[in-house]
């Protein structure tokens, strides 16, 4: 199930998500996997930056981040605040999009291409992005993701990354199906997975 959420229930978070701050690439508006490395805009800084009280009012105790420049940037914001190292997690990185990479996410065929894409990634296919990542790769990554920090005990870990691989990631997690396209978060959005519900609730 994917809810809103606007009080934080520490008792009920098992882990929290965090998209990375608007990037130089959000405003320019072309795909962005592994090869371009933007950096985060002074809107996507100040919007990272509103995020720490409530993460500190969370009690956040670990932060992981994708090793990407634009979600260090935003680990960085964070961690300053407060007061924890960040770790990074190669699996945290984007989903690997291939020859899609550096182009424009405004060519209608090329958006649905991508959406069609992940859409059948998250439904099973193995079939992946051109020159990219296949969707059993992608699928066993995510598995791995949730066995090491959505499926435990472990409360109050902050995950720092990528629209598309934390769609794939609490649309696999979440125990009601959900269109692709309702997984993305927003730009700096968070989400976190209430164990004891066994749903996402999405927020900011």
């Amino acid at each position: 199930m994917i809810c809103e959420a606007n009080i934080v229930e520490t008792a009920c978070s098992s882990v929290f998500l965090q998209r990375h701050g608007e990037s130089e690439t959000n405003v320019s508006g072309c795909f962005t996997c592994r090869r371009l490395e933007p950096g985060l805009t002074a809107n996507g800084k100040e919007a990272i930056s509103r995020k720490a009280e409530y993460y500190r009012q969370a009690g956040i105790r670990r932060i992981v981040s994708s090793p990407s420049r634009r979600t260090l940037e935003t680990a960085g914001i964070l961690s300053e605040s407060l007061g924890l190292l960040v770790e990074t997690d190669d699996d945290l990185l984007e989903v690997h999009i291939g020859s899609l990479e550096g182009k424009s996410e405004h060519d209608p065929e090329l958006l649905d291409f991508f959406l069609n894409r992940m859409q059948n990634i998250l439904d099973g296919s193995d079939e992946g992005f051109p020159g990219g990542e296949s969707g059993i790769e992608l699928r066993e990554r995510v598995k791995r993701l949730s066995l090491r920090y959505i499926l435990t005990e472990s409360q109050n870990t902050l995950l720092i990354g990528h629209a598309a691989i934390f769609a794939i990631l609490m649309g696999i997690a979440s125990e009601q199906k959900h269109p692709i396209a309702k997984l993305f978060l927003p730009r700096s959005g968070s989400a976190r997975f209430c164990l004891i519900k066994r749903e996402w609730e999405v927020f900011g």
